[in-house]
């Protein structure tokens, strides 16, 4: 996706970021070798591994839980709206991801 490589990038030089991934161990693979910006999250946590998906509230917590971080200072991103719903019924700042400008633009927001 265009200007996402940049965008995770940048966050990281001052934020801790933390993957979370519904995806199955082949498919993981291919990922973590198309997509070298892995590299910049802190934190690589993916259903194949945790045992537990997405909107699963279990996923949520170990993702604060990786941040060092309550829900209610995370921002939690996704291009689902179900997992966008169910984290921010579990007090994370949410954002739905539709594209990279809009994602940009909600974090000058912020």
């Amino acid at each position: 996706m265009p200007g996402m490589a940049d965008l995770v990038k940048s966050l990281s030089e001052n934020h801790r970021l933390v993957l979370l991934s519904n995806v199955d161990r082949y498919y993981w693979q291919v990922v973590q070798a198309m997509h070298p910006e892995l590299g910049f999250f802190s934190e690589l946590l993916v259903s194949c591994d945790l045992g537990v998906a997405k909107p699963d509230a279990e996923a949520f917590r170990r993702a604060s839980q990786a941040a060092d971080a309550d829900p209610e200072n995370c921002l939690f991103v996704d291009d689902t709206m179900v997992n966008v719903e169910a984290a921010r019924a579990l007090g994370f700042q949410t954002h739905w991801f539709c594209d990279v400008p809009g994602l940009r633009q909600a974090l000058q927001g912020a």
